[in-house]
């Protein structure tokens, strides 16, 4: 099943403007761009400015994002992210995906694997 099959465009039928995305990430769990949740049928995660900002990245680049781009994508007022820093916050952003959804590529990056 491709990306474009699993993305939603729900059209609000009186002004024809798009206003609901939703990513079917697996069979159960489904991510709301609009929302800034990922929910299956059990839970509900709300993520974070970065966190949406992050998986945003990841769908819409299918491949592996490198830290590099993290770091552009993910840094406040122009301060670079430590390797620590990214290690935290791909270990708390893990905790709301899929189970084994996202994979570290040593010395490269991450890609969203689904």
């Amino acid at each position: 099943m491709s990306a474009l099959t699993n993305l939603e465009s729900l059209l609000d039928s009186k002004d024809g403007i798009v206003c609901d995305y939703k990513y079917h990430m697996t069979i159960s769990w489904v991510y709301d761009d609009a929302f800034m949740l990922i929910k299956n049928n059990k839970k509900e995660h709300l993520l974070s400015k970065r966190e949406n900002t992050f998986l945003n990245l990841l769908l819409n680049k299918r491949g592996i994002v490198t830290y590099c781009e993290m770091s552009q994508v993910l840094s406040t007022n122009y301060d670079d992210l430590t390797q620590n820093a990214i290690r935290l916050f791909i270990k708390d952003f893990r905790k709301k995906l899929p189970k084994n959804s996202l994979k570290n590529i040593q010395g490269v990056g991450y890609k969203l694997i689904l």
